[in-house]
């Protein structure tokens, strides 16, 4: 019966190499060793397993979807859907986070790179991804903190489906300076796309499309 040799197709399977070659070395090299450098040696092969332990149940623990390949699910389907979970959770922990005032000030949030562009007068002169990401925006905002004493904001995976949409809007608004971006990827109106809200407020708020499904 032939048998191929499988490739690396998984992170665990990575993991897995480590650990062996550490046991390898303890077994080929050690012996080797001038016996000053056997005693360091030994120390390695005792500790670097024990890293190695905490580093994979801390990543299990925080982010256990990147342990899983594509190939590991019986379709591309079931792999975006997991990526996408996992953005909707950091999404839900942002916004409990805002919930319990642990953002910072809204003052800290409105550092923007790009050299601003004047908006258009109305809400209609958007493109249909920032309408949608702006909608977003304001509606949570005046539901959540109608007095401007934090600001809500929220983020789309990079597996999720709708990404590259959003990044559009993102985009587009933050050309604008109507909305600025942090270092974990989650858009927030600033003051001059609250300005603009509050100016267009009734074609803002009559519907349209928006981002809802948070994984609640």
């Amino acid at each position: 019966m032939k048998g191929g040799i499988t490739h690396v197709r998984n992170p665990l399977t990575i993991v897995a190499v480590f650990a062996g070659l550490a046991e390898v070395g303890g077994t080929v090299v050690l012996p080797l060793l001038e016996k000053e450098v056997q005693s360091v040696y030994v120390w390695f092969l005792m500790l670097f397993p024990l890293f190695l332990v905490g580093v994979f149940f801390w990543v299990l623990y925080k982010k256990h979807f990147v342990l899983y390949a594509p190939s590991d699910f019986q379709s591309d389907k079931g792999f975006t859907d997991v990526l996408q979970g996992a953005a909707q959770g950091r999404a839900i922990e942002k916004i409990d986070q805002i919930g319990r005032g642990n953002l910072s000030e809204p003052s800290a949030l409105e550092g923007i790179s790009c050299s601003p562009e004047n908006p258009p007068d109305v809400f209609e002169g958007l493109g249909r991804d920032a309408k949608k990401v702006l909608r977003t925006l304001w509606k949570y905002q005046t539901e959540m903190f109608p007095d401007y004493s934090a600001r809500w904001g929220f983020g789309v995976g990079i597996g999720a489906p709708d990404y590259r949409n959003f990044q559009l809007g993102v985009d587009e608004l933050r050309k604008f300076e109507l909305a600025s971006v942090d270092q974990k990827g989650f858009c927030y109106l600033t003051q001059r796309g609250i300005q603009f809200c509050e100016g267009n407020r009734d074609a803002i708020e009559v519907g349209g499309e928006t981002y809802d499904d948070f994984g609640n």
